[in-house]
């Protein structure tokens, strides 16, 4: 397995997740995918060329401010799942944003993100590296269902 941070070569692989994960809107997906490649910072895990999954972090606030968000990860083939890739992918994200954030001098003060309450399997993962839920919003993600949001104070 290795890492690489997503290119405009990766657009391809951002459009499809998004129609998988979200719909059917196009133009949304190449919004995606544009901020996915462009914009904010995604990190690739790949075998064999073959991409495996991808988080997604931005700055928030600017760098003064210390605060990250943890966009989005993918892991879009269900064979995939389940076997330690998330944390892999969270480790090496974690670390791009400390270096990141040293590499400016910068001081690293929280790295949060938003989930719904019934992905278990990404609450457990972000809960062994640390991040606490800090609150909770109701309708947020989807209606009728509970969003939490998970920090990693620094």
């Amino acid at each position: 397995m290795k890492f690489r941070l997503a290119d405009q070569g990766d657009i391809d692989f951002f459009i499809e997740d998004y129609l998988d994960r979200y719909g059917s809107d196009e133009t949304l997906a190449e919004k995606y995918a544009i901020a996915c490649t462009k914009l904010h910072r995604s990190i690739l895990l790949y075998s064999d060329d073959k991409i495996i999954g991808a988080i997604t972090w931005s700055v928030k606030e600017g760098t003064k401010s210390g605060l990250v968000e943890i966009f989005q990860m993918t892991i879009p083939n269900k064979e995939n799942r389940g076997k330690g890739y998330g944390a892999t992918m969270l480790k090496e994200c974690l670390e791009d944003i400390e270096n990141y954030y040293i590499e400016r001098s910068f001081v690293l003060r929280r790295v949060f993100i938003v989930i719904d309450e019934e992905n278990l399997a990404g609450r457990n993962v972000y809960k062994n590296y640390s991040f606490d839920i800090i609150a909770e919003i109701n309708s947020h993600l989807k209606p009728q269902r509970k969003s939490l949001i998970y920090a990693k104070n620094y």
